[in-house]
């Protein structure tokens, strides 16, 4: 797989996904999370009592130990492989870890825009299924798999950072005005718990990067007819770069570009890494920060936000 293909250019609203199966149901996964796709050995497998009915145990990979989750079991699938599968273990790494989840089988990659995958029906987002949304390639219905929620549902973080705040700084993230874009349900509520427990005193999100733009267009038109800069209204954006509609890339080039917004920006997403830090610095981005640093998120949050 050639990951240097991914995202050529920031901010083109595009991603690219692995289609797999299970049963006689597709799927996909963002590229950018996939380090390799590997035939799955049963002998190669570690069995370990490891406290949860997804995880079969672990493996050896590229001289790292990842654990093996059965997504079959992590989706609630019953159904069995269809005959001739060979079944795949997609070795990922986000949020700086390393894990495998064996599927039926891989299918090929497809290049899409993000504005063709439709969010995840409300029922999906009312029971918090793992899911981004779905698109529909060559007649059929893919949905697209939020694989950092079902690490999160099968190994919770235990996330409760302490942050240095004296008088100044609580005062000033009581009087800033953040806006959050994020799909995930659990995560959404998990960040916006954690913002308001460390002092921050408004928090607008939203579950995609549209409704964020739609919304700051708004408001930046209201800060315009009033002679005011768009950051009287909005302290900060912090965005997903995994969205349906439009991601977290995009978001931010057409704030800065489209609208001149000056309000800073910052990526907060599991795909951060080298690479991924200077794809947000080509769109402006004030900072990006991995999701596992939740600290440094609020400290990030401290030092762009203050006027």
């Amino acid at each position: 797989m050639d990951r240097q293909g991914i995202l050529l250019e920031s901010g083109t609203n595009e991603m690219e996904f692995v289609e797999f199966h299970i049963g006689t149901q597709w799927f996909g996964v963002n590229v950018a999370k996939v380090q390799q796709m590997v035939e799955y050995n049963p002998e190669g497998l570690t069995r370990v009592p490891m406290g949860h009915d997804s995880l079969l145990g672990l493996l050896s990979w590229q001289g790292r130990t990842v654990r093996l989750i059965n997504l079959r079991s992590a989706l609630g699938i019953e159904e069995k492989a269809r005959e001739g599968s060979r079944s795949t273990v997609l070795v990922t790494e986000f949020n700086d870890e390393c894990n495998g989840f064996l599927v039926d089988g891989v299918d090929r990659i497809h290049r899409i825009s993000w504005d063709r995958i439709s969010p995840a029906d409300p029922l999906l987002r009312q029971f918090n299924a793992p899911v981004l949304g779905s698109v529909n390639v060559n007649q059929r219905e893919l949905f697209i798999i939020d694989l950092e929620q079902l690490v999160t549902e099968i190994d919770p973080a235990d996330d409760d950072p302490e942050t240095a705040e004296d008088k100044e700084t609580a005062g000033n993230r009581a009087d800033m005005h953040l806006v959050l874009a994020e799909d995930s349900a659990i995560i959404l509520k998990n960040v916006t718990n954690l913002l308001t427990k460390a002092g921050f005193g408004k928090i607008t999100s939203f579950c995609n990067g549209q409704e964020a733009l739609d919304y700051l267009s708004v408001a930046h038109s209201k800060a315009e007819s009033e002679g005011q800069p768009l950051s009287k209204f909005v302290s900060c954006v912090v965005a997903d770069i995994e969205m349906p509609q439009m991601d977290g890339l995009t978001l931010c080039k057409r704030l800065k570009s489209e609208l001149k917004a000056r309000v800073p920006v910052v990526i907060f997403s599991s795909l951060v890494n080298t690479q991924m830090a200077s794809k947000c610095e080509s769109v402006g981005a004030d900072g990006c920060v991995g999701k596992a640093r939740i600290d440094q998120l609020i400290e990030t949050l401290d030092s762009v936000g203050i006027h």
